[in-house]
C-alpha cells in the first residue's frame, strides 16, 4: 500500500513539473521586440510655437515669461531628453515615468521650466533620443522672445539720497526732505554701491527736455518731439508724443514712439499732494507699451480708466517738492522739486531737472552753491 502511495506521488509530481515546465515555456515572451525608432513629441503651453527647422530639427518658440514646456512623447522604447549645453539659470528638465501603451508604444513626458527672460531674445539646444537605440534621436531648437527692457523709470532709486551722502530717505515728506540738499561740489563725491548720479541725459530719459510735459497751460505742440537720453548706459535719440489739457495737473507722453531700444512706453506726470505730508509731489507713471503698443493713440492715455486697468506691471516714482537753497536761503519747499545731475554747464553752473506747478522739464541750469535734491540711479544691470 505505501508502494502504491509513493509511486503515485512520484506520478503526480511529475505531472506537476512537466505542466509547469510547459506553462513557463508558454509564458516566456518570445514575441520580437520593436524596432526601436525616432521619438515623436507634441507641446503643451500657452504661447508656444512649434514649426520645423529642416531634417529632424525643431524650433519652439516660447513667450518671455516663465511658464512649463511640456513635451508629450511617444516611441517604442523609453526616451531621454538632454541639454546641449549647461541650462540657462533658473531653467530645468524633469522627466515623466515612461508608460508602455499598447501596439508596442511608449509614452512619456518631459517638463522644461524656463524663467523670467531678459531683454535679449534667448535660444537653447535639446536632444531628444531613443533609449534602446541613441542614434535614434531628433534636435530641439527652444527660443525664448526677448523679454520687456529695464524702463529708464525703474533705474531711478525709490527715494532721495540722505545729507550723509550714503544712505536713502525713507519718506517722501517735503519737509524732511528740504534737510537733505546738496551743492553740486558734494554730489561729485557721492559714493553709494550700486547706485550713481545720473547725467543730464539719464534725467532726460524720465522727464524729457523742452518743456513738454505743462501742467499750468494747454500743450499746443507735443508731436515727434526728439529727445537724447541715456537709459542703462546706452545713448539713443528717441521720439515722443506729448499731450497736456493745462488742467488738473497732469500730463501724459508716449516716449520712445519710434520704440528705440524697445522701449516704446506710456507715461503720465502728476503734480499732486504728497501722499506723505503737505504740499505737492511729482509722481510719475510709465507702462511698456513695445511693439504691442505702436497703434495706441495718445489720446487714450487721458481716458478715464486707462491707469486705473492692467496697472499690475506699472513703474511709479514720486520726487518731493523739497524746495531749493539759494544765496543761503531755502524757499519753494512744497511747491518745487529740483534734480541735481552730475554733468557740469560752463564754470559755474550744473544741469539738472525741475519741477512747479508749471511744469516738469530737464536741462534747467542752476548755480553749483545752490542746495538741491540728489536721487540716485541704478548702475547698468543692476536691478
Amino acid at each position: 500500500m505505501k508502494d502504491l502511495m509513493k509511486r503515485r506521488i512520484l506520478f503526480f509530481s511529475g505531472v506537476l513539473a512537466m505542466c509547469l515546465a510547459g506553462f513557463s515555456s508558454c509564458s516566456s515572451d518570445d514575441s520580437p521586440q520593436p524596432e526601436p525608432s525616432v521619438p515623436r513629441f507634441t507641446v503643451k503651453a500657452a504661447g508656444v510655437t512649434v514649426s520645423s527647422q529642416g531634417e529632424n530639427l525643431t524650433r519652439i518658440s516660447a513667450p518671455a515669461e516663465a511658464t512649463d514646456i511640456v513635451l508629450s512623447v511617444v516611441s517604442s522604447h523609453a526616451s531621454e531628453l538632454k541639454s546641449t549645453s549647461v541650462l540657462p539659470e533658473g531653467w530645468s528638465i524633469t522627466a515623466g515615468e515612461p508608460v508602455n501603451v499598447a501596439d508596442n508604444q511608449v509614452t512619456q513626458e518631459f517638463v522644461v521650466r524656463i524663467s523670467d527672460n531678459g531683454p535679449s531674445e534667448l535660444s537653447h539646444e535639446f536632444v531628444l533620443t531613443n533609449k534602446q537605440d541613441a542614434a535614434k534621436q531628433c534636435k530641439l531648437l527652444l527660443v525664448q522672445q526677448a523679454g520687456r527692457p529695464m524702463l529708464p523709470l525703474e533705474y531711478v532709486a525709490e527715494y532721495n539720497l540722505e545729507k550723509d551722502g550714503k544712505t536713502f530717505l525713507k519718506t517722501h515728506d517735503n519737509a524732511e526732505n528740504s534737510k537733505h540738499l546738496f551743492t553740486w561740489d558734494e554730489v561729485q563725491n557721492i559714493s553709494v554701491e550700486g547706485h550713481h548720479v545720473p547725467t543730464v541725459r539719464e534725467l532726460a530719459g524720465i522727464v524729457p527736455m523742452g518743456g513738454v510735459i505743462q501742467f499750468g497751460a494747454p500743450l499746443e505742440d507735443g508731436l515727434d518731439k526728439s529727445d537724447e537720453v541715456e537709459v542703462g548706459g546706452v545713448t539713443l535719440t528717441c521720439l515722443g508724443d506729448y499731450l497736456s489739457y493745462g488742467e488738473g495737473g497732469v500730463a501724459y507722453g508716449i516716449r520712445f514712439k519710434d520704440n528705440a531700444g524697445n522701449l516704446r512706453s506710456a507715461w503720465k506726470y502728476e503734480y499732486v499732494k504728497n501722499p506723505e505730508g503737505d504740499g505737492k509731489v511729482l509722481k510719475i507713471t510709465c507702462r511698456y507699451l513695445g511693439e504691442a503698443g505702436a497703434g495706441l493713440a495718445l489720446e487714450k492715455l487721458a481716458e478715464e480708466g486707462y491707469w486705473t486697468t492692467n496697472a499690475e506691471k506699472d513703474v511709479v516714482r514720486h520726487i518731493p517738492a523739497a524746495g531749493q537753497i539759494s544765496y543761503g536761503r531755502l524757499g519753494y519747499v512744497n511747491k518745487e522739486g529740483h534734480l541735481w545731475s552730475v554733468s557740469p554747464y560752463e564754470s559755474s553752473y550744473a544741469y539738472g531737472m525741475m519741477f512747479s506747478d508749471r511744469n516738469a522739464q530737464t536741462c534747467d541750469v542752476w548755480n553749483r552753491s545752490y542746495g538741491q535734491s540728489l536721487r540716485l540711479f541704478l548702475d547698468a544691470a543692476k536691478k
